[in-house]
């Protein structure tokens, strides 16, 4: 799902935002579900209060 795609769906929808990042182990970290706060700038997007930055991101689902 692209950024603009995004800055088009309204806030308050839930996503599952699977992560980029490996833990200790090497393990990818577990997805991350949460509405959208309808914040997202060229950086981090806001899901449930929690700033994530996209380079992080591996896929967006919409629930």
């Amino acid at each position: 799902m692209s950024r603009l795609i995004i800055d088009k769906i309204p806030s308050d929808h839930l996503f599952e935002i699977k992560l980029n990042i490996r833990n200790s182990f090497g393990n990818l970290l577990d997805s991350i579900t949460g509405k959208f706060e309808g914040y997202a700038d060229d950086i981090t997007l806001f899901l449930d209060s929690e700033e994530i930055e996209w380079q992080d991101v591996r896929n967006i689902k919409l629930l």
